[in-house]
């Protein structure tokens, strides 16, 4: 980095009692990742210039580099001067307005340097200002230097969300956490990771991952909005494979109620798929048509949430699921699974309300239980389930009928019905094999009725054992 000058002559003359000429307030860098130059001069040789730096114009600031002026000497009008140049590695920067900034200021711990304008309003630098000034008005460098002087020693320098510094691709070895500006633009150049990679909600409102082809580890991203603004944008569009868990949460802030996660060409996802959802819907992972491990999607605060969901781009390809799928913790809940027809584990539908359109509308088989548990709104019948392999679970809900479950004509294990407190009527076509059949807390529901009922399932073939309790007496 060069010394500022006018002409042959280094700017510093009579500055006193010290200059930061380079960079100037509101110069703009690459990215959080950029080295910043810094240039100057000071009174004495072999003097040391100390760099603060802070997310914050009145700090508190934070010691980031120092620098100690040359021994060569400038000596203009009697005055003798000292130039120093370094660079700076800042991994603290803040978001706000939409770019990333940090404040800095330069200390000798007697005086702070004086600073300039990146541009004043005349359109000039510092070293522009104090030129003309000596040039035109026939001031002293000193003079001129106090006169462009910007009046704060701390100046502020910003840069774009996303880094435009250059980077070369990297593979990373073990895991990888973007948790602030400086992380992710350190991060936009992998192109594997080894172990898990984690984007916290602390990360910056926009991460640019797209070089990132392979995680073999967990996948971690936090769509809630930074500073209140709308959801975190990262960019996965070359991943291809994940080898372990997924966990995706998005709180809807000022944005669009639709995350584009930019997950297109993953196909490949090796563990769990976890998804918490407030007021958002994902549009994530269109190309994978299986998952071996589980699925759990929920509201917000578990299975007490209340705010709606639509699953239309949630993985809309999706076939077979080799584990537990759980669905749990929203109000209008529509088009969820609708491409799903095989599910080797249970399925758990609880606390949700299938209106106005159905979900699970192509799904055939169940290999565990199915489980239907405090339904707002019990929504159509699932027409093409044909197979439940272990119990089919009613618990808690309001239906009068057995046959409004969305669930009423398949084969199935087993029954449970539990705390069902309307149910008067055991109807439907849904026929037990060989598993229990289990009813308590049904009030509304005569023992005769029960008796009559468990006679039908015992000639449809069931042959496994009963117990009910909690209903009314027959007369």
């Amino acid at each position: 980095m060069q010394l500022p000058k006018i002409g042959s002559i280094t700017l510093i003359t009579l500055c006193l009692p010290a200059c930061l000429f380079t960079p100037g307030n509101e110069a703009e860098v690459c990215g959080a990742d950029a080295n910043i130059g810094l240039a100057g001069y000071l009174p004495n040789a072999s003097q040391t210039v100390t760099f603060l730096a802070s997310t914050s114009p009145t700090g508190p600031f934070t010691v980031v580099g120092s620098a100690v002026s040359s021994s060569s000497v400038y000596r203009i009008t009697g005055q003798d001067y000292y130039g120093f140049n370094t660079s700076l590695d800042v991994t603290d920067w803040i978001e706000l307005s939409g770019q990333l900034s940090v404040y800095i200021k330069a200390t000798t711990g007697s005086f702070n340097l004086l600073t300039f304008e990146a541009q004043n309003s005349a359109g000039q630098t510092g070293i522009v200002c104090v030129a003309d000034r000596i040039t035109n008005l026939g001031e002293t460098a000193s003079q001129a230097a106090l006169a462009c002087d910007r009046g704060d020693p701390v100046i502020r320098i910003d840069a774009p969300i996303v880094s435009t510094c250059s980077c070369t691709p990297t593979i990373v070895t073990g895991d990888l956490v973007v948790s602030g500006p400086r992380s992710a633009a350190d991060a936009r150049c992998a192109t594997s990771v080894s172990g898990s990679l984690r984007v916290l909600d602390s990360a910056p409102s926009e991460v640019d991952l797209s070089a990132l082809v392979s995680v073999d580890g967990d996948l971690e991203i936090h769509y809630e909005p930074p500073s209140g603004g709308g959801n975190r944008d990262v960019d996965l569009i070359g991943l291809i494979a994940i080898g372990g868990d997924v966990a995706m949460s998005a709180y809807r802030g000022l944005g669009s109620k639709t995350v584009d996660t930019h997950t297109d060409n993953v196909t490949s996802v090796g563990g769990n798929l976890y998804f918490r959802l407030y007021d958002n819907n994902l549009d994530a992972f269109p190309a994978v048509t299986s998952v071996t491990g589980d699925i759990l999607i929920e509201g917000w605060s578990g299975a007490t949430g209340n705010l709606d969901v639509s699953g239309g781009q949630l993985l809309p390809a999706l076939d077979i699921v080799t584990g537990n799928l759980t669905l749990q913790g929203f109000f209008s809940t529509n088009s969820m699974f609708d491409s799903v027809t095989e599910v080797t584990g249970d399925v758990t539908i609880n606390a949700v309300r299938f209106y106005p359109t159905q979900s699970f509308t192509l799904l055939e088989t169940v290999g565990g239980d199915l489980t239907f548990q405090d339904l707002k709104g019990l929504g159509p019948n699932w027409a093409t389930i044909q197979t439940v392999g272990g119990e089919l679970r009613s618990i808690g809900n309001s239906m009068s009928s057995l046959s409004l479950l969305p669930v009423n004509d398949a084969d199935v294990g087993g029954i449970w019905l539990e705390d069902n407190v309307n149910l008067a009527t055991l109807d439907g076509d849904v026929q037990a094999d060989t598993g229990g059949i289990t009813i308590s807390g049904s009030p509304s529901l005569s023992q005769c009725d029960v008796d009559t009922w468990l006679a039908d399932q015992t000639t449809g073939g069931w042959t496994g054992t009963d117990s009910v309790s909690g209903t009314i007496a027959c007369p």
